[in-house]
């Protein structure tokens, strides 16, 4: 069986971007005022993993960090098709940055146990810094492949993979497990139906992660 991990973050929805304000004294994203939707990039990360496990035997993991707010986004994930959700959640991660981010989405990673493939949206639409695969990949250490286009080959240990660059793509050999960040060119992403599958989703305290 394929393990992926998939890593999703709740993001202001954009179509209330005018809604949008900055906490001046922590100069962080108030999101209390504004709907938390899925990061656009990372609905291309679930479909990559949809897609192989229309293919083969895959056990899909979906993982966030945020308020328990982002919890929804884990469990619409969970309708689209994943098999687990995990949502870490606590109020000293608020103001996080990237490096903090990826160490507890890493850590959590870790807690799940042995994984083959871990997969991210290349950017998320409310920071664009895209380091926190890399990020994750160096915590963790295996190798990462940024800005995934197409998975070409999927034979297990080795896989091929486009990645985009300037006026192309470089055609890319790496050996499971490692970290893909894909671009939104990889697929386009399945609508969320009413006939959506229904799962049950984990909910860690702080203190089982560390």
């Amino acid at each position: 069986m394929l393990n992926i991990v998939v890593c999703v973050k709740a993001v202001p929805d954009p179509k209330e971007a005018c809604n949008i304000k900055i906490d001046p004294a922590t100069k962080t994203l108030l999101r209390c005022d504004v709907p938390m939707v899925v990061n656009p990039l990372d609905k291309n990360a679930i479909e990559v993993a949809l897609q192989l496990k229309e293919k083969t035997d895959v056990l899909i993991t979906v993982l966030s960090m945020g308020p328990p707010e982002a919890g929804n986004i884990v469990k619409e994930c969970l309708a689209l098709g994943a098999d687990r959700g995990i949502l870490l959640s606590d109020p000293a991660f608020g103001g996080a940055d990237t490096f903090a981010t990826a160490f507890t989405l890493a850590k959590g990673i870790e807690k799940i146990g042995p994984c083959d493939l871990i997969l991210c949206g290349m950017a998320s639409s409310d920071g664009s810094t895209e380091w926190v695969g890399p990020q994750i990949a160096t915590f963790l250490k295996v190798p990462v492949v940024t800005m995934v286009k197409e998975i070409v080959e999927s034979d297990m240990p080795w896989w091929k993979v486009k990645a985009s660059i300037d006026n192309g793509y470089r055609l890319m050999q790496v050996k499971l497990p490692a970290v893909f960040t894909v671009t939104r060119e990889v697929n386009t992403p399945s609508a969320l139906s009413f006939s959506g599958r229904a799962s049950v989703t984990w909910e860690y305290p702080l203190n089982q992660w560390v």
